[in-house]
């Protein structure tokens, strides 16, 4: 995937539910073709979605260790 750009932007969480709403979780390229975010979700625990719409819908999730805890220091952080 490679580099988002120098002109990469913050990508804002707009989900209501969520610790990180109208809040920075991750970056986006400058046209939001590819991103990255960092997410929670009780069954899925503490990961990241890595998304490319560029060529076909491609979507990668990693999963990070550390839980809830760990995934809201990640969103104060970058905010």
């Amino acid at each position: 995937m490679g580099n988002l750009g120098a002109d990469s932007k913050a990508y804002i969480r707009r989900l209501k539910t969520s610790y990180g709403n109208n809040k920075i979780i991750g970056r986006q390229s400058a046209g939001g073709k590819v991103r990255w975010r960092v997410d929670y979700d009780p069954d899925k625990g503490f990961h990241i979605n890595v998304e490319d719409f560029r060529n076909s819908t491609a979507k990668f999730v990693f999963k990070i260790e550390g839980g809830e805890k760990a995934y809201k220091a990640i969103i104060n952080s970058l905010n």
